[in-house]
């Protein structure tokens, strides 16, 4: 079928065409690690049996976090082939390969079916999504923000409010699976219903994309000039750390919302919808506050915004946590992650935008791929594990605000330094330097 027509729409229609295009693949990126994450109480002693439900509980996460290992393999790959062969190709290619993994978890037999066989299998499942996600963000982060200079801090704000899309999704069902089925359909066959609804998804994105404009500013630019790793390397070291460093905020937070519902019912004893509940008023805060921040950006730009969220976060994380546990009710449970999920939103709003103007159009997508993955691998694929693991070591529920804290730190150390890599002067000899490797 032809792409759309551009004189066919209007450019509202054709934004909005871009903006569920480019953020569709996100969307169930997020969802599907939310499934798993919110399902990890159940999934535990199906695929790794053990006396003790805590170890079960981390071997797990352990899972979990293993997949975010082939995060910076797969960021190698197709972020240079979003950069060679277009955004558009390699958005195609990451939802085909993000819906492999999801078909093969939501199939797989359990422990108690095939044995050692079926942790092996979930392990598998995860590193293939690892690999397919890990060129996602960066093709349709490049895309959003090459269509439109003055609105790029809104447009690309879009990969995040899609996350509070899907975390919506995941928290309906996970809400709805809960209160429908008792606790034995729900480990027989009810946890398959959301990966196969996440399945069926993939077919909607695959449709949008193949109907998706390549980026104009990547067209500009000839196939043979680009060599997106080598000018990272020879150009852009500093910033790429920069851009990995400053994910951290974002990630961690993410990360540690999707451990609360798992929190809840083991630490606080709530059940299982009222940590559903909870994640469900995250995601709507998400999709909400996103789009908002990112607009506020184009104005004010993203710096300032996310220096201010970066300390907030810095100070409150640790009182947050205090009263959460302190009271332990859903009430308290649904402050935090509210409170959690804006901070998430005002920081990770202006994000991508401020990552896209560290890098040069010819090296954009390999760039944004290894800073967010690396970012996403060191500070929010291990945040659920180290929270868990904290929590066992010091016997303190207060733990994991310490992962906030941290990556707080991290992030406003990286956002000091950032300037010097946006300046006028310092952007006006990245650009030289690739001309002078186009000639």
């Amino acid at each position: 079928m032809p792409d759309f027509p551009a004189a066919a729409t209007t450019p509202a229609d054709a934004t909005r065409r871009l903006i569920i295009a480019a953020s569709i693949g996100n969307a169930l990126e997020f969802y599907e690690i939310s499934v798993y994450s919110y399902f990890a109480a159940t999934l535990a002693p199906l695929f790794f049996p053990s006396q003790d439900a805590g170890l079960s509980l981390l071997q797990t996460y352990g899972a979990f976090a293993l997949s975010f290992v082939t995060r910076p393999i797969g960021a190698l790959v197709l972020g240079r082939f979003a950069d060679r062969s277009g955004r558009k190709a390699a958005l195609l290619l990451s939802i085909s390969l993000m819906m492999g993994s999801t078909l093969l978890l939501s199939c797989l037999p359990t422990y108690a079916a095939i044995g050692f066989l079926a942790p092996l299998g979930l392990i598998l499942s995860r590193f293939v999504q690892g690999f397919a996600v890990a060129g996602e963000f960066a093709a349709s982060t490049a895309l959003l923000a090459e269509y439109d200079e003055s609105r790029k801090g809104y447009l690309a704000s879009w990969q995040f409010a899609s996350q509070g899309i899907s975390v919506v999704l995941a928290s309906l069902l996970g809400v709805f699976l809960s209160s429908a089925l008792d606790a034995q359909q729900l480990s027989s066959w009810g946890w398959r219903v959301p990966f196969l609804v996440g399945l069926a998804i993939g077919p909607i994105g695959l449709y949008v994309r193949r109907h998706l404009h390549e980026s104009a500013l990547l067209e500009g630019t000839p196939v043979g000039a680009r060599t997106p790793l080598f000018d990272l390397w020879r150009h852009q070291r500093a910033p790429t750390l920069l851009a990995t460093l400053i994910v951290s905020v974002s990630t961690g937070t993410n990360y540690l919302i999707a451990y609360m519902p798992s929190f809840a019912i083991r630490h606080l004893q709530l059940s299982e919808s009222v940590g559903f509940s909870a994640t469900l008023l995250a995601g709507v805060v998400l999709i909400v506050a996103c789009p908002m921040f990112g607009r506020l950006s184009d104005r004010l730009g993203p710096l300032r915004i996310m220096r201010v969220v970066a300390l907030i976060a810095l100070v409150s994380a640790l009182p947050a946590f205090a009263l959460l546990t302190h009271f332990g009710t859903a009430a308290a449970l649904l402050a935090t992650l509210a409170w959690f999920a804006l901070l998430k939103a005002a920081y990770a709003g202006p994000m991508p935008a401020l990552m896209s103007d560290l890098f040069g159009v010819g090296s954009r997508a390999s760039g944004l791929a290894l800073a967010y993955n690396f970012g996403v691998m060191v500070f929010g694929g291990l945040a659920p594990w180290e929270s868990e693991s904290l929590i066992r070591l010091t016997g303190s529920t207060l733990a994991p605000a310490v992962t906030l804290v941290t990556v707080a730190i991290i992030a406003l150390a990286a956002l000091a330094l950032a300037p010097r890599w946006l300046a006028p002067s310092r952007a006006a000899r990245r650009v030289a330097a690739e001309d002078a490797a186009v000639r």
